[in-house]
């Protein structure tokens, strides 16, 4: 076992007692009663030691047991909340699938749109700028390659 000096009790040191005996009294020189009072005192000193012991483990024990509740409802907060963001998760994914199938759909139209477009331009005379208005090529065409198109006034019904 370590000397006195290198024990620890919870971070202090634990020091040899001295004794309170003066030092021409020894042991032998006491009395009965003087040592059992010595005796009684140690076994008070030493149940208050140990009765403070036990405060102390309990105590530890009731702290350790409120972190275990603690982080046990905080264990469960988050396993909520990763549910609600799987939950989330899921419905963003469905939506960004339909949305890439709007988006393809929109593309494939407006590819259509656009040949069509370009079509009609190549027949007509009249190219679409980039706001998408309609002009007139300063082109002259012969009256028998005139298209009309709808806004004309040419060949409509009203």
């Amino acid at each position: 076992m370590s000397s006195p000096e290198q024990r620890w009790d919870l971070g202090r040191p634990i020091l040899p007692q001295r004794s309170r005996l003066s030092p021409a009294t020894s042991l032998g020189e006491m009395s009965g009663s003087e040592m059992e009072q010595r005796r009684q005192k140690r076994k008070l000193s030493n149940r208050e030691s140990a009765r403070r012991s036990r405060m102390r483990k309990q105590q530890h024990l009731q702290d350790v047991a409120a972190q275990a509740a603690h982080l046990a409802r905080h264990n469960a907060e988050m396993a909520a909340q990763v549910e609600a963001l799987s939950q989330r998760h899921q419905g963003l994914e469905a939506e960004n699938g339909e949305l890439r199938a709007q988006a393809a759909e929109l593309a494939a139209r407006l590819r259509s749109l656009s040949a069509v477009l370009r079509l009609a331009e190549e027949l007509s005379g009249v190219a679409v700028d980039a706001q998408g208005m309609w002009q007139r090529h300063r082109v002259a065409l012969p009256a028998s390659a005139a298209v009309p198109f709808m806004g004309d006034g040419v060949g409509s019904a009203s």
